[in-house]
């Protein structure tokens, strides 16, 4: 099994790194880096700079005309940079779409970014200045940024959405993913449930036993996004049907299906991972530090936030 697991996807608070230092290592005192800071401002003749009460410094790079909202979801492009100016890691226009947060959930990383974008709108480009115990902690990011260090985050914000216009979105491509299936052979097949999750059976047996709601069934399961790509797969591996252990969509799905039926489950990201976790940076191997000092979970390298899974599940056997 990879390094998904098919796992509900709870609250997931994400944490510092004061567990991950070694016991020797000092951690700076909050205001030689606060001076430290005060001294780049002075030294690149930044005077807009204003000082939250999180004690970050941010300062407006363009600002936008729209007004934040704290519970939208924020599509945006990243650079970070260390106190010389080095960039340590960007994702821009130039490599694709932008990454998405939802705000105020605490699913953010690092800390001090889950509360810096809650002031910030669509059109806003503003640069933060984070002192280690809002950034990194202990954690090197790279040779250019060491362990506790102060980090240089420019956000740029190119849209925001309602978790309302997200659900539309997904059914809207959940409904285009059934249009472009091929079902002439396969008549009755498709299952729209009210939750917005879809079931098309590809392997159909109205004679066999019905997955109950309680007990242990084991499944084949792949897992692939909308695109096409597989983020996983898995031979026998057992729900226990009505423990919650599990995603919704998953359980939800299987709750319509009967012993040997193969079946797309088609599932909206609210009924998946929903806001998941994203970092800062986002790229893999960071992530994959982030997992192994346990301060995001497994799921949180593997599915962005808000993204519609599909899931292709054969019911193996039930116990």
């Amino acid at each position: 099994m990879n390094k998904l697991c098919v796992l509900a996807a709870g609250v997931w608070l994400l944490t510092g790194l004061t567990g991950c230092k070694d016991k020797d290592e000092p951690l700076p005192l909050p205001e030689e880096q606060d001076l430290a800071i005060q001294n780049y401002l002075a030294e690149n003749e930044i005077d807009s700079a204003t000082k939250s009460d999180q004690d970050f410094y941010y300062f407006p790079v363009v600002e936008g005309n729209s007004l934040p909202n704290s519970s939208n979801i924020i599509s945006f492009y990243y650079t970070v940079k260390n106190i010389d100016g080095v960039v340590v890691a960007s994702h821009t226009a130039g490599n694709g779409e932008p990454i998405k947060a939802q705000r105020n959930t605490k699913t953010i990383y690092p800390p001090g970014l889950d509360e810096a974008l809650q002031i910030l709108a669509t059109g806003d480009s503003y640069v933060f200045i984070f002192p280690s115990h809002k950034a990194y902690g202990t954690l090197e990011v790279s040779g250019e940024l060491p362990a506790n260090s102060i980090a240089i985050i420019e956000i740029e914000v190119v849209a925001e959405e309602s978790i309302n216009q997200i659900r539309q979105k997904e059914l809207q491509l959940i409904n285009n993913y059934i249009s472009d299936f091929e079902i002439s052979n396969n008549p009755d097949t498709v299952i729209n449930l009210i939750s917005g999750l879809s079931i098309i059976k590809t392997k159909r047996d109205k004679q066999a036993v019905e997955v109950p709601s309680s007990g242990t069934i084991a499944i084949n399961w792949t897992g692939k996004f909308f695109s096409g790509d597989s983020f996983g797969s898995e031979s026998g591996f057992e729900v226990n049907m009505g423990a919650d252990e599990v995603i919704t969509g998953l359980e939800a799905g299987l709750n319509n299906m009967r012993l040997g039926e193969e079946a797309q489950l088609l599932i909206p990201s609210e009924m998946a991972y929903g806001a998941s976790v994203q970092t800062v940076p986002h790229s893999a191997g960071f992530q994959d530090v982030l997992i192994e000092k346990q301060i995001i979970p497994d799921y949180g390298a593997v599915i962005p936030p808000y993204r519609p899974l599909i899931f292709e599940v054969t019911v193996v056997e039930y116990q």
